[in-house]
């Protein structure tokens, strides 16, 4: 009967020992994911700039109507190391796109 008993009380101090660990498992990555938010917050900032540096870069050498090839020669000419993906309507680079008109002129541009 000793042996039962003694073994109950093993599994149970091991039981209480697991519950406490995990209770401050389960804290501290609640306390962590808020964290994480706040530097994501301030990277999303750094990218929408570094967005609207490109289209005003871009804009202004395009004056007065910004056309396909004229857009795509500058991003070419600024940023020869990215990565720029072109279709007959689209100019896409890194989360930018900019569409075009089927007449070539520049309608919209979106930051994914």
């Amino acid at each position: 009967m000793t042996d039962i008993g003694r073994s109950r009380r093993i599994w149970r101090r091991s039981f209480f020992i697991l519950l406490g660990v995990s209770v401050v498992v389960i804290g501290i990555l609640l306390i962590v994911r808020p964290d994480k938010k706040v530097s994501y917050a301030g990277e999303s900032h750094d990218t929408a700039e570094q967005n609207l540096e490109i289209v005003a870069r871009v804009l202004q050498d395009q004056q007065p109507p910004a056309m396909r090839s004229g857009v795509l020669k500058v991003l070419r000419r600024d940023n020869p190391k990215a990565r720029i993906l072109a279709t007959d309507t689209t100019v896409s680079i890194g989360n930018l796109t900019f569409l075009f008109a089927r007449s070539g002129r520049l309608e919209r541009v979106l930051a994914r």
